[in-house]
């Protein structure tokens, strides 16, 4: 039992902003059936998987549809990398800025002798 992306929304919108929901491609054979849900931040990814693994789904009726919620996650991949790392090494980064600034500096406002 597949479950749409109206059910899929109304189960993991109370935990946060969706950006998307992607079903498994209908053409796909691999088992068990997936979708992939994107949310706004990382926390809110965690608190849905928390509150919502190995969740029986239920209909509108109340009757259990045979379909179980196995929840991983995955860390979203960043194109910018090497903003990140500069950002996350200030200890490198700053004294190098420091120092190119006074390079620079020197360069511009030191005259030459002739």
């Amino acid at each position: 039992m597949d479950l749409s992306q109206e059910q899929l929304y109304s189960l993991f919108r109370p935990y946060g902003k969706l950006r998307e929901i992607t079903p498994q491609p209908p053409d796909s054979k691999l088992l068990p059936r997936y979708a992939t849900l994107d949310f706004a931040s990382t926390k809110l990814a965690i608190m849905a998987k928390n509150c919502l693994h190995g969740v029986s789904v239920r209909d509108e009726d109340g009757a259990e549809l045979p379909a179980r919620l196995k929840i991983s996650y995955e860390k979203r991949q960043r194109p910018n990398y090497f903003f990140d790392w500069i950002m996350g090494h200030p200890r490198i980064v700053l004294p190098l800025v420091v120092a190119l600034l006074a390079a620079f500096t020197v360069a511009v406002f030191d005259p030459y002798e002739t």
